[in-house]
């Protein structure tokens, strides 16, 4: 009896013709070519390979496969390769063409055979080609058969092999491609189809988490857009940090495998670092440009990948990419409501979600960080209460000049009023930050009095008191010079 969870028999009624028809195909052309001139015709090993050739096929259809054990499905093949060697014999022996036709059981086997079927279809051609010569030999089967054996077990098992890996990885597109369609097929809003990609990552490669990493809206680093833990829902990689087999991913397009991993890279919305032992950063490729990493986070370390994960990895890729793609429009949106109009820098909107981002990693981290305001003093708006186009020329050359004086990781925004700007320096403490905005203050426009603030994180203040502090320093300096 066949187990529940056992490979269904190729010879199940369920698609059968379709299964067969090729080799039906082939069977009939080569009876068909008996009729051709033949050195010799022995018309009862005709008969007899005919009969045998009917019976294969009333077992075919009559026996109930899906009843019988596995090992029964290599007999209607092999019962074939006896048939073969019955025609060839009837039709010339060693120099019938006949001999062609055993590459049809090596072919089924291939396709619907598992390694040792094919094993056993290769030996027995071996079988066949040798017997001949050993039972009938001379003049009709000579030493050169042993040659032709040889040959024909070597190229019939490389062509086997190669055709069944074909068939595998077929196999396996067509079950990733089921496996997304079923994740993420019912799934309507953007975020559960990123949610569902994510838990089908994490199932099909018996993971403990993933994550989708995607480009924020600054291009700074790759954030967090959807996970299957809360462990790992934080996770974020700055684009600046090339050395990252995450960032390695996302610019080659080529996965990466982090096996025994020291310090882990996946981090929770409560700071924490997830425990993790391997993650394989899977890049989501775009048509002009890479749009983000699928991550899988293993405990235990792992020492290769599942066999059937990379084609399900590609095809949940291919739907990430597809999601991302269509949310782009929505990000470049955002991401003009975020820019100031006057310096293309971003504004106090995108202010004001970065600092307390900045901030929270520098906790989980246990960095330093700094804020430095650099303030030009009060510009004149006219009567509609925007700049004058000679002011809004000296912000945006004041802006560009700053902004190549700044590292990848650094942030620059124009805030309100115009005319102050404000930077974040991660990882850099108050004697660093107060040279930089020193540096910054030197570039300044000459026209305008350019006043700095400084402050740097004290390990317990939130985001609006870090800045307030900074605000305070301006505004008690602008207030002592016009007291002055």
């Amino acid at each position: 009896m066949r187990p529940a969870n056992a490979k269904p028999s190729p010879f199940r009624r369920e698609g059968l013709l379709r299964r067969t028809a090729p080799f039906l195909v082939a069977m009939a052309v080569s009876y068909a070519a008996i009729r051709l001139p033949a050195v010799k015709r022995d018309t009862s090993s005709l008969i007899t390979a005919a009969a045998l050739n009917l019976l294969m096929i009333g077992l075919v259809v009559v026996l109930p496969w899906q009843k019988l054990p596995r090992s029964a499905d290599v007999v209607p093949p092999l019962l074939y390769m006896v048939v073969i060697a019955l025609m060839r014999d009837g039709l010339g022996g060693a120099i019938s063409a006949y001999s062609t036709l055993l590459i049809l059981p090596v072919l089924w086997f291939a396709m619907y055979g598992t390694r040792g079927d094919l094993a056993i279809g290769v030996v027995g051609i071996g079988v066949l080609l040798s017997m001949p010569v050993l039972l009938i030999g001379d003049p009709q089967y000579t030493d050169e058969e042993w040659r032709r054996a040889l040959l024909w077990v070597t190229v019939s098992g490389i062509v086997g092999l190669a055709v069944q890996d074909l068939v595998e990885q077929v196999r396996q597109r067509a079950d990733a491609l089921h496996t997304v369609s079923a994740a993420v097929g019912r799934r309507t809003r953007e975020i559960e189809t990123r949610s569902a990609i994510c838990e089908a990552a994490k199932d099909n490669a018996r993971a403990d988490y993933a994550v989708l990493l995607e480009p924020d809206a600054n291009a700074r680093r790759l954030v967090a857009t959807a996970a299957t833990e809360a462990a790992v829902e934080n996770t974020e990689v700055y684009l600046s940090d090339e050395s990252a087999p995450a960032i390695r991913a996302y610019a080659t397009a080529r996965e990466q495998l982090e096996q025994n991993i020291e310090q882990s890279p996946l981090v929770g919305s409560n700071g924490t670092f997830a425990e993790v032992g391997s993650v394989l950063w899977h890049p989501v490729p775009g048509r002009e440009s890479p749009m983000g990493v699928l991550a899988i986070g293993w405990v235990e370390p792992v020492k290769r990948i599942p066999d059937t994960l990379p084609p399900v990895m590609e095809a949940l890729a291919a739907e990430a990419a597809g999601v991302i793609e269509r949310t782009t429009l929505l990000l470049r949106l955002e991401t003009v409501v975020k820019a100031d109009n006057a310096t293309g820098l971003p504004n106090e909107r995108a202010w004001e979600e970065e600092v307390p981002r900045e901030l929270s990693r520098a906790r989980r981290q246990g960095t330093p960080l700094s804020v430095v305001l650099l303030d030009l003093g009060e510009l004149e708006l006219n009567s509609e209460g925007a700049l004058d186009e000679r002011d809004a020329q000296l912000l945006r050359a004041t802006a560009d000049r700053w902004r190549k004086e700044l590292g990848p990781s650094d942030f620059l925004a124009h805030r309100d009023p115009p005319g102050r700007f404000a930077a974040l320096f991660p990882d850099v403490g108050a004697e660093e930050a107060e040279a930089i905005a020193l540096r910054l203050q030197a570039l300044a426009p000459d026209e305008h009095d350019c006043a700095i603030a400084i402050a740097t994180w004290n390990g317990i203040e939130l985001p609006a008191a870090l800045v307030d502090r900074a605000e305070a320093q301006i505004e008690l300096g602008r207030a002592a010079a016009r007291a002055d």
